[in-house]
Parts: C-alpha cells; sequence; structure tokens
C-alpha cells in the first residue's frame, strides 16, 4: 500500500481546508492507481444469443447455456454506451454528526466518497450525476451525469457549497430521482438511512422497478454503532429541538441492541428488493473503504 494510500485517513483529510484539497487529495493518494470502474458494464441490456465463431470474447461466452447444450453461445446486448451513475448524497441534519474520536462528519467523509467514486466513474469514461437530498425541494441540487474532465470539478463545487443542515425526506428524494433518470443508471446513495425507513425502501422499490441498479452506503459515526458514553449525557436532536437527558451506561446495552435489530431490518429489506448495502465508519481510512467497495462489486458482478 503506497504511502498516500495510508494517508487517506480522517484525521489526515481533515487537516486539509475544505473539500477541494480533500478531493484532490482522494486523487493522488488512491484513484489516481490502476483500478478499473466496478460499475461498467451494468447498463448492458441482454438482447438474444447467437452462435460462437472463432475470435469472439470468451467473457461474453454463455457457459450456462454450454452446460446444458454442449454448444457454444455468445450473449448480444442492446446497449452498449458507457455507464450513468447517479451520486445520492443526504444533506439532512443529522448527517452532520462528529463524534469526539471522528476527523470528519459523516457528510464530510461522505462528500469524501462521493469525490472518489465520481473520479472513478469519469476516468474510465462512464458518466457521473450528483444529487443533494433536501427537504423543501425533495431534491436540492440535481446534476446530470457528464464524463468530461471538468465535470468533476463542478461536481466538487457543489457539494463544497452544501451543508448538511436541514431534514430531509430521503424516500421522496429517491423517488424523484427515479421519475427523472431515462435509461438505466447504477444509483448510489449515501446516507446514515436515519429517516423513515418505510420511505427510504419505498425509494428504493421504485429505482429498481425501473430495472436501475441501486448501491445503498450507509454512513455512521463509531459513536452510533458503539455508544461509548458511560456517564449522564444530555443529547440534542439534530433535526429537532428536542434535549433529553439519560444515563447512558443504563441504556447502552438497549440502545446497542434496538440499533442491531433496526439496521438488520433495513438491510434484510433492501437486499430483498435487490438493492447492495455496505455500511462505513466515518473514522475509516478512506483508502481502505474505497478498496473493499470496488472489491465487493466487483465479485458482486462476477468481474474477473
Amino acid at each position: 500500500m503506497s504511502k498516500l494510500l495510508k494517508s487517506l485517513d480522517p484525521l489526515t483529510l481533515a487537516a486539509l481546508d475544505g473539500l477541494k484539497l480533500r478531493a484532490r487529495q482522494i486523487v493522488e493518494g488512491f484513484v489516481a492507481g490502476s483500478h478499473r470502474s466496478p460499475f461498467r458494464g451494468v447498463s448492458v441490456e441482454f438482447s438474444e444469443h447467437r452462435d460462437y465463431v472463432p475470435g469472439d470474447d470468451l467473457r461474453h461466452v454463455d457457459w450456462k447455456a454450454f452446460a446444458r447444450t454442449d454448444k457454444l453461445f455468445v450473449k448480444q446486448f442492446v446497449d452498449e454506451t458507457n455507464l450513468h451513475a447517479y451520486l445520492i448524497l443526504d444533506s439532512s441534519a443529522s448527517m452532520s454528526y462528529q463524534g469526539a474520536a471522528s476527523g470528519l462528519s459523516k457528510f464530510q467523509y461522505a462528500q469524501c466518497l462521493v469525490a472518489g467514486l465520481a473520479w472513478l466513474l469519469i476516468r474510465n469514461g462512464d458518466a457521473a450525476g450528483l444529487a443533494l437530498a433536501d427537504a423543501d425541494a425533495d431534491i436540492q441540487k440535481w446534476i446530470a451525469a457528464a464524463s468530461h474532465a471538468k465535470h468533476w470539478d463542478r461536481l466538487i463545487e457543489t457539494m463544497d457549497e452544501a451543508n448538511a443542515q436541514s431534514e430531509t425526506d430521503l424516500g421522496a428524494a429517491l423517488r424523484e430521482t427515479a421519475s427523472r433518470l431515462q435509461h438505466r443508471s447504477v444509483v448510489l446513495v449515501l446516507s446514515d438511512f436515519l429517516d423513515d425507513v418505510s420511505r427510504v425502501l419505498d425509494g428504493v422499490e421504485q429505482l429498481r422497478f425501473a430495472q436501475h441498479d441501486v448501491v445503498l452506503l450507509q454512513v455512521l459515526d463509531r459513536d452510533e454503532l458503539e455508544f461509548p458514553f458511560d456517564e449522564r449525557v444530555e443529547f440534542q436532536g439534530l433535526e429537532s429541538d428536542l434535549m433529553t437527558q439519560v444515563e447512558s451506561k443504563q441504556i447502552r446495552q438497549q440502545y446497542l441492541e434496538l440499533f442491531r435489530i433496526a439496521q438488520d431490518q433495513f438491510v434484510d429489506h433492501a437486499r430483498n428488493l435487490g438493492a447492495s448495502y455496505q455500511c462505513v465508519v466515518s473514522d475509516e481510512d478512506l483508502g481502505t473503504v474505497l478498496n473493499e467497495f470496488l472489491t465487493s462489486r466487483s465479485v458482486w458482478k462476477g468481474d474477473s
């Protein structure tokens, strides 16, 4: 692992002034290497088989059909244009949470992930688009997918101007995304998913019904996963004025159990709809997270 890749931890990135510098660090430290896009080929739609002829790419041979018939057939496709991917970034106030041990808030960490994934897509000739979820308009900002180098700068500038400070209806944003997309795309949703889960899943279902490939990246702070508090603590709602004092040691086990149950249910429902899921923690090295994500996508898509 390169020295630059090792430097992509949240504390190092937090020391840089603003998303633009962080994004450039990500490009130099990770994405500028020899990494293939994990998304290419997802939007290709199967059409029919034809007989294999010498010289055909063996990757397109239907080996399952060969096992049944002992004959070689090649899959043909109807849409071999470059892939379009849309990155949906949750800008709700809950994403602004930053634990004492975290270098970045959940929103800042998600921005870094978007920067890396968008550059990876564009660098491989695929098109990347961006949507910022917002309560007042469902989608606060919408940037159509494009694949030229300057487009990446536009995505970074748009995120750099955004803040996680509103109460967001992520489910409505996903439904609006489904209504805007004109052809099959990859839709990557970056959120803590601390929202109305039924509405979020309804949005996922609409995207899957339209045959979009949906990837859910849940960004959480370690405090939310481990509840490390051991004394009387006053909690303030990030999306409301509610404040409450609790004896954290007394409720810790109950909180952890309820959180685990809620998360397991969400993941099960999402995967039953055909969406893929990955949880990341905002104090994890960004290079490690991106590496794991690329690997999981390659395995999931049967990439070699």
